[in-house]
């Protein structure tokens, strides 16, 4: 029996709620919820590019040759996938905040609509 990979039910989940950010199906979730997961989520992915961005670049700056793989990968790939964390952490939080700014509702105590 193979090694189940759990990369696919994160890369699904991602895909499920950048889709709830911008669909109206996405509405009918408890906001609360969507907005957690999708800060959570945002911050990790950021956190985790600019992380791996800096291990990269800092183990290319320190040795005295250029290496070319660092366990069976060539360094432009974890330079790329790194970058592409980090833009997708960004990206997922303006979606966020653009989210919570569409499903904001109108205050109770002083009746201030959303704008």
């Amino acid at each position: 029996m193979g090694q189940f990979d759990f990369t696919a039910i994160l890369a699904a989940l991602a895909v499920v709620l950048a889709l709830a950010l911008i669909q109206p199906w996405g509405e009918k979730l408890p906001r609360w919820l969507v907005l957690f997961i999708a800060f959570v989520a945002c911050t990790l992915l950021t956190i985790g590019g600019i992380v791996g961005l800096a291990t990269v670049l800092f183990q290319i700056g320190n040795s005295t040759h250029l290496p070319t793989a660092m366990g069976g990968l060539i360094f432009p790939i974890f330079i790329i996938i790194y970058t592409c964390f980090l833009f997708w952490g960004i990206m997922l939080c303006i979606a966020a905040c653009f989210y919570a700014q569409r499903t904001r509702r109108s205050c109770k105590h002083c009746q201030m609509a959303a704008s």
